[in-house]
């Protein structure tokens, strides 16, 4: 079945916050391979995005690509059988919903100058957008790099994850290995 175009509210709420990096903030990525921007979104500008990013999966909810089965015998795809059930992945919502289409390219300007200026370098293409949905009792995901699983090579790859939920101990947050990156 195709695909539709689907739409929410207009977006209303760019990301226009005035973000500085410091020589301390790029030097600190370059070391830990990871920064975090506190405050990049307002909590209204989260709720935005969480309406716009939900709306997007919901419409998609019932497209996800299926992976191979395990066989039995000599259990091929047997990682296929646990990954499927790590977390429930959307990519490039924005091809299927106006909406975040709109939302990345509004705020594109400060996510991508904030990323360009991490890697020193004069600007950065979006490669995809994915949203990754952790349910309750999920297997855990194992520890990676995100390059590996890209289909292009560049030592300036970054990923910029927003996190449209409260990321706590509790509910397993996401962790980096600082250094690990080298």
């Amino acid at each position: 079945m195709p695909y539709t175009v689907t739409s929410t509210p207009p977006l209303t709420l760019p990301v226009t916050n005035s973000i500085s990096l410091t020589v301390s903030d790029i030097n600190s990525y370059h070391e830990n391979g990871y920064h975090v921007v506190p405050n990049l979104l307002s909590p209204s500008q989260l709720e935005q995005w969480r309406t716009i990013i939900f709306s997007a999966v919901k419409d998609r909810a019932e497209r996800k690509y299926k992976l191979p089965t395990v066989n039995e015998e000599d259990h091929t795809n047997v990682d296929f059988d646990y990954y499927d059930n790590v977390f429930t992945q959307r990519i490039n919502l924005w091809q299927t919903h106006n909406s975040v289409k709109e939302l990345l390219l509004e705020s594109g300007n400060v996510i991508g100058k904030i990323a360009a200026e991490l890697e020193d370098i004069d600007c950065v293409r979006m490669w995809c957008d994915q949203a990754l949905i952790k349910e309750p009792f999920a297997n855990p995901t194992s520890w990676h790099f995100d390059v590996t699983f890209w289909s292009f090579t560049s030592l300036h790859a970054i990923s910029v994850w927003i996190a449209l939920d409260d990321s706590t101990l509790e509910n397993v947050c996401m962790y980096f290995i600082p250094g690990s990156h080298k």
